[in-house]
């Protein structure tokens, strides 16, 4: 199984969250010049995703490249599950959406203390990030999240947009 990694420009960071929700290690250097971001893909294999054409134009000879054109998440996400073939999208609580380390699940209890009471009494699961400490759980955000990536994905399967 081939491992797809993204590096994503400042412009695309709710394309960034979505990847990371669907299990996908996407870094988002907000600050990096673009030489940097370059360095960045090349040096781990990872695809350099950019609503920048100039960007894009640099960094195509030294690293992979897409450049994403649309500026609605959803059709950006349906842009790169599409050109990379990503296929069965949906909510994996693997990275965490704010700073892309990995998430580890934890204990109701060591957690408690950070959540409000009408979470506690729906909630069982947690996840915690491993480097800044946010929590997560599968709130009903997550359905209507898991809808948007199922849709997308099987328009990558049937090859149709809806």
């Amino acid at each position: 199984m081939v491992v797809i990694r993204f590096v994503c420009d400042v412009m695309l960071g709710r394309l960034t969250r979505y990847l990371r929700m669907a299990g996908y290690e996407t870094d988002y250097p907000k600050d990096a010049e673009d030489d940097a971001l370059i360095k960045k893909a090349a040096k781990t294999g990872a695809v350099l995703l950019t609503r920048d054409h100039r960007l894009f134009q640099k960094a195509k000879d030294h690293a992979k490249a897409f450049l994403v054109k649309s500026n609605d998440v959803h059709e950006q996400l349906d842009t790169v599950a599409r050109a990379f073939r990503l296929q069965e999208l949906a909510v994996k609580t693997r990275f965490c959406t704010a700073c892309g380390e990995e998430l580890q699940k934890v204990p109701k209890k060591s957690v408690a203390h950070r959540l409000l009471p009408r979470i506690l009494e729906r909630q069982t699961l947690f996840w915690e990030c491993t480097h800044c400490g946010k929590l997560y759980w599968p709130g009903t955000h997550v359905k209507k999240i898991n809808e948007t990536l199922k849709r997308l994905s099987d328009q990558e399967k049937t090859g149709e947009k809806k």
